[in-house]
């Protein structure tokens, strides 16, 4: 449930690996995906059509939390329509403010959750892991990383490979945007220090985008990132993409914990993702410069998805 039609090539990253490992994990099982936009319409239908005990297989991200209160919403309201089955919410980050109203958010979201029973939620990075162990006891929770991270073998497989050449910007403009990060400034003065650059994002815009073209887009994407010597983002799904394609990356901080969270957890071993918690351009650069020469070593994150399997295989 909750699969994007957005243009986020992170959020379709995350739904086209939760159909792989659903479809690898449960072999015999008819999978019926329902997209974000058709969640309240469907809540009544599914109730009345599927079986008692049926699992409920909700997408990951990072929308726990007040930042978007719709996708929260809807979880609270399927909670309550599929009482007698089983929920597992694929990895999570959490992010409630700390004024009034986040809190009263928190609150509810901490009744609504504790209620269901047989509720299974993922916390992809420690720090909202911890935040949700310490804020929501009552519920069964495990750590476990971004989904995206599953499909590390598939891409690194599949990914042409070509020359490696400039140094590309998958820069953010929403409401997780951290002001201090301005690529298009940042971009000119790497280039002047000889390398190619292009600023672009990991969000298409408003184009549509479903199960039909949403793995040519990903790939597209990735094609791309893997002609580059460098990526500079902040955004976490151009971390993982660019740990995906082996290609070396300056990680700057968004204006929540998630990405840092999720490089300190599984990523700060490995030799080629640098993250920047505070920076200006000449830190970018010195990383940028450093990072080009680097040869990739992944590190082993499969082995942190053991707790995730197995619910998977037992719900």
């Amino acid at each position: 449930m909750d699969t994007p039609i957005n243009g986020n090539l992170g959020d379709q990253a995350l739904a086209m690996a939760g159909l792989h490992v659903l479809a690898q994990e449960r072999p015999s099982s008819s999978l019926l995906e329902i997209q974000n936009y058709q969640v309240r319409s469907s809540l009544r239908f599914l109730h009345d059509n599927l079986k008692p005990g049926t699992p409920i297989f909700w997408n990951g991200g990072g929308n726990i939390g007040s930042l978007y209160p719709y996708e929260e919403h809807n979880r609270w309201e399927s909670f309550k329509a599929f009482k007698e089955s089983p929920i597992v919410v694929f990895p999570q980050s959490v992010h409630f403010s700390s004024d009034l109203k986040g809190q009263r958010m928190l609150k509810s979201s901490v009744r609504n959750y504790s209620l269901k029973k047989e509720l299974t939620v993922f916390l992809r990075e420690e720090k909202s892991f911890n935040f949700f162990r310490k804020n929501y006891p009552e519920v069964e929770s495990y750590l476990a990383p971004d989904t995206v991270f599953l499909l590390d073998e598939y891409v690194s497989k599949l990914l042409k490979k070509s020359e490696r050449i400039g140094v590309l910007f998958l820069a953010r403009n929403d409401i997780e945007r951290n002001p201090q990060f301005n690529a298009a400034s940042i971009a000119e003065v790497i280039d002047k220090a000889g390398f190619q650059t292009e600023v672009a994002d990991t969000y298409l815009g408003e184009e549509f985008v479903g199960s039909l073209n949403r793995e040519a887009l990903l790939w597209k994407l990735w094609n791309k990132m893997a002609t580059k010597q460098v990526i500079v983002t902040d955004r976490l799904h151009g971390m993982i993409f660019a740990y995906l394609t082996r290609t070396p990356a300056v990680v700057l901080a968004n204006n929540n914990w998630k990405i840092e969270s999720t490089y300190q957890t599984w990523l700060k071993d490995c030799n080629f993702i640098h993250f920047l918690s505070k920076y200006n351009q000449k830190m970018i650069l010195d990383s940028v410069q450093r990072l080009s020469n680097v040869q990739p070593e992944p590190v082993n994150i499969q082995i942190n998805f053991d707790q995730f399997f197995k619910k998977l295989r037992q719900v």
